[in-house]
């Protein structure tokens, strides 16, 4: 087989791969495809708890520091913020504008798991399977039925992260340090602090493993 040839049906293979993530994400939401709306609970009380932070952006031009919509009063970068400087969230990030939610949730979600999955090196049919699995998750339905989208996005990136920093550790350091600071990026850009620290002590403690066994063999 020639290398043409090679590139060419492993091109194919990942077009087969996304768009089976995508046919087992359309089938899922097919409402979503018939003109129906998913109503989400927490996204109707987003949009009023923000009223406030988008009154004040849209009457001086600036971003409030302090909402009092949501909890008795909480700072607004919490809830919604207008950073100057979020060059990968406005670029690579709007191509999870490319299909609307939910569909695009589950079909990130999935992508994003297969996509980690090559990178710790696992074999692209099993990574597949995890992909499926991940994509697939009770919780992530419960969240995207009630409107946490801010946590679906930061449980999208976070697998992507950890990928990256992994890659940095086992593969080639500045590919891998390229690819963690990339995905981190978009991980912050979420918003959603809670799911970035959980996948941060998922983080440490694969670090402090391959220290561990790094130090064994005598390779720190």
């Amino acid at each position: 087989m020639s290398l043409k040839s090679q590139y060419v049906k492993k091109f194919l293979a990942i077009l087969g791969t996304l768009f089976l993530f995508f046919v087992v994400s359309a089938l899922y939401f097919a409402p979503q495809l018939a003109g129906d709306k998913l109503i989400q609970h927490d996204v109707q009380q987003y949009e009023g708890m923000s009223k406030d932070i988008l009154d004040n952006r849209e009457a001086t031009g600036e971003d409030a520091q302090w909402t009092g919509g949501m909890f008795g009063g909480m700072p607004a970068f919490l809830i919604n913020v207008k950073y100057p400087a979020q060059a990968v969230k406005g670029t690579i990030g709007k191509i999870s504008t490319i299909v609307d939610i939910p569909i695009s949730l589950m079909f990130f979600a999935m992508t994003a798991m297969w996509v980690a999955m090559l990178l710790f090196g696992v074999n692209p049919w099993i990574g597949i399977i995890a992909a499926l699995a991940y994509g697939l998750s009770t919780y992530f339905l419960l969240i995207i039925g009630a409107g946490h989208i801010t946590k679906m996005w930061a449980v999208v990136y976070a697998p992507l992260m950890v990928a990256g920093c992994y890659y940095t550790l086992r593969k080639n350091v500045w590919v891998g340090a390229a690819l963690t600071a990339l995905f981190t990026s978009l991980e912050i850009g979420a918003n959603h602090p809670q799911i970035s620290y959980y996948f941060l002590l998922v983080m440490v403690a694969m670090w402090l493993s391959e220290a561990f066994y790094a130090h064994r063999q005598k390779l720190m």
